[in-house]
């Protein structure tokens, strides 16, 4: 069947609503590129609260349009798609019409022997000859009518297939590049005579390389995503097994300790028993010496005091030899009273008082071993990205920028930026303007801004986007002269600014507004949001990394948080004054290694942090680079460090060689 060379290739779900798993009635495409029931979609927005819709397939927040879902795209190219799977002849039936069908090219009303395919006009033998000398229409494809039966020739005609005018009731055979809109040829005289505009066709094949080019590139992550996915799940599937026997082996390890410890137990009382034995004779023949040496002084002490009162001089006389020899010796140190001098006492002697540490050093711990697994290709967009070379050394460079309102002079150099020219762009704040300066530092100009900017980042194409005007993203070109600004709905704080910003490798926009991060697409429509009061404070400065996570400098918690793509948080690090530890933390980037470094404002120093937040070093201190209270952080393409701050006097713009 003709149909088959248009269907072969579609996923078996591609036609089915993902909700309702049937036929696709009324379909309505979600700005993620998912198609669905319009009636799905409406049950589904019953239950979402909080103006979003969570995409039933990938789950991306998507904002609702002011009349629900009704004002989200309609899938032409589906309902095309069905009718071609159910009808496949319907969509060409003039394929079906007999040779006498009349020229429509004039008003002859000759019988038609050829279809032109680009004209859609049936033609007569004379409008074919005049049609083939004309350069105009010497591209064009023209065929016999018999030959328009063929599913070769069906399924071009499909390919062709497009709208028509909904003013003119034309069909829209032109493509204003300037409003970006098919048009009629009515509609090029009367409303794009000025405009720049092409061929349906010819714009068609254009913006098909394009999306081609892309696509490979997509295809290509999609791939890897898939090789991941093949290494990673028998990961997952034996994560059970490995579970258990990791917890067999603490109980393994648990057995061992309390057979080592009942054994050491049974020995120390076995030398505690062959002590004590030892001890209680030897005390006991202690005692028992002491009792009859005792009785033995006793009767000497009582026939020598009866002797002295009442014995007679006779009688005194006779003894006295033999009680001098023993009172003489009796004091002496000739009979010391040993067994006293050899008493001891028995206590235990607990090597540690910390038994739980003792026991957990003892006991061994879990380890968790890392396992690499190739990444997913990523199209390469600028971001607040920095490149580092393991462990290094700064040296400075150039210090330039004082306290004032003039040119090179700064009142709060809040952030920086790199712009597509390798140029570096500072935020000054207090200033109400931005200050372009060259990687040497030297002064370029200077851009003036209606507010008070926070934060700036830089697009693809050289745009810059500044922050700090109420919930607005301000989008300037590399001129300074601003080209629009995006909106940032659904912020809870009414009262507080767009504050943090970057953009990440998918071309997204992330911004902060209090204790909220918002991501925004380049047409500036928000597509998820996440944080609260509990899990964020009111200052957050951004970045991203090359996994596409949002790492978070958390100023007023002193710390730095680090959150994958759709907001979930995954780990934190810092707070406090040590090494390791953050206070008052301000701009974030990071570099190849997705190493994480930030501005240490109030330790005066900048710190770096591994992918997983473990400490790695101090890269900036006070008392080696005299650095003071640091602000913006960025790196040129060629590896200098550019870090801006409060030190006026050393000079507020520093750039810093890493060697």
């Amino acid at each position: 069947m003709a149909c088959s060379s248009v269907t072969d290739n579609m996923g078996e779900d591609f036609l089915e609503c993902q909700i309702c798993l049937d036929e696709l009635k009324q379909t309505k495409m979600l700005p993620c590129l998912h198609t669905f029931c319009l009636p799905c979609l409406e049950r589904v927005l019953e239950t979402e609260p909080g103006g979003t819709l969570s995409c039933p397939t990938c789950r991306l927040h998507v904002p609702l349009p002011e009349d629900g879902g009704r004002e989200f795209k309609n899938n032409a190219c589906v309902r095309k798609l069905q009718e071609a799977a159910q009808k496949p002849l319907k969509s060409v039936s003039f394929s079906t019409q007999e040779p006498e069908t009349a020229c429509t090219a004039c008003d002859t009303g000759s019988q038609s022997r050829y279809y032109c395919i680009d004209c859609t006009d049936y033609l007569c033998q004379v409008c074919t000859d005049a049609h083939g000398r004309m350069k105009v229409f010497q591209s064009h494809r023209v065929v016999t009518v018999g030959d328009l039966r063929s599913s070769r020739v069906a399924d071009d005609l499909r390919s062709r297939e497009t709208s028509k005018c909904p003013c003119h009731n034309e069909v829209n055979k032109f493509y204003c590049v300037t409003c970006l809109s098919v048009i009629c040829l009515h509609c090029v005289v009367v409303n794009h005579k000025d405009h720049d505009y092409l061929e349906i066709q010819e714009a068609a094949e254009k913006e098909r390389a394009k999306l081609g080019e892309k696509l490979t590139a997509v295809q290509r992550h999609v791939e890897q995503q898939e090789q991941w996915l093949e290494q990673a799940k028998p990961l997952k599937n034996s994560w059970p097994s490995q579970l258990e026997r990791c917890t067999d082996d603490i109980n393994v390890q648990a057995e061992r300790m309390i057979q080592a410890v009942v054994k050491v137990k049974e020995e120390k009382i076995a030398i505690l028993c062959t002590t004590s034995t030892a001890r209680e004779k030897q005390l006991h023949d202690a005692i028992d010496a002491a009792e009859k040496r005792l009785a033995a002084f006793k009767s000497y002490v009582n026939f020598a005091d009866t002797m002295l009162q009442y014995g007679s001089p006779a009688e005194l006389l006779s003894a006295a030899g033999d009680l001098k020899d023993w009172l003489e010796q009796c004091p002496s140190e000739k009979y010391p009273i040993e067994p006293i001098k050899a008493l001891t006492s028995l206590r235990f002697d607990s090597p540690t008082n910390d038994l739980d540490e003792a026991v957990a050093t003892l006991f061994g711990g879990i380890k968790q071993v890392r396992i690499s697994l190739p990444g997913p290709c990523e199209t390469k967009v600028r971001s607040n990205k920095v490149t580092s070379r393991g462990n290094r050394q700064a040296q400075l460079i150039k210090a330039s920028g004082t306290k004032g309102m003039d040119d090179m002079e700064f009142r709060c150099p809040l952030s920086l930026a790199l712009s597509i020219d390798d140029d570096i762009i500072v935020a000054d704040r207090d200033n109400d303007r931005l200050q372009v300066l060259r990687k040497s530092g030297t002064f370029l100009g200077t851009v003036e801004m209606s507010f008070q900017p926070q934060a700036v980042a830089a697009l693809p194409n050289g745009e810059l986007l500044v922050t700090g005007d109420k919930h607005n993203i301000h989008v300037i070109d590399k001129h300074g002269r601003q080209a629009r600004v995006m909106k940032v709905g659904g912020a809870t704080e009414k009262d507080e600014v767009t504050n943090g910003i970057a953009v990440d490798r998918h071309g997204r926009v992330i911004v902060s507004i209090a204790y909220q991060i918002f991501i925004l697409n380049m047409e500036g429509e928000v597509t998820l949001k996440f944080g609260d009061k509990d899990s964020l404070n009111y200052v957050l400065w951004i970045t991203s990394n090359g996994s596409n996570q949002i790492v978070v400098s958390d100023e007023l918690n002193h710390s730095v948080k680090v959150f994958d793509s759709t907001g979930h948080p995954l780990f934190s690090c810092g707070s406090g004054e040590g090494d390791g530890q953050l206070y008052h933390p301000v701009s974030v980037i990071t570099d190849k290694e997705d190493n994480i470094i930030v501005a240490d404002n109030k330790n005066n120093r900048v710190s770096m942090f591994g992918r997983d937040g473990t400490f790695v070093r101090q890269v900036l201190t006070a008392e080696a680079h005299r650095i003071m209270e640091p602000l913006g952080l960025t790196m040129t393409h060629d590896g200098l460090l550019v870090v801006s701050g409060r030190s006026y006097e050393e000079g507020c713009i520093k750039i810093f060689r890493l060697s």
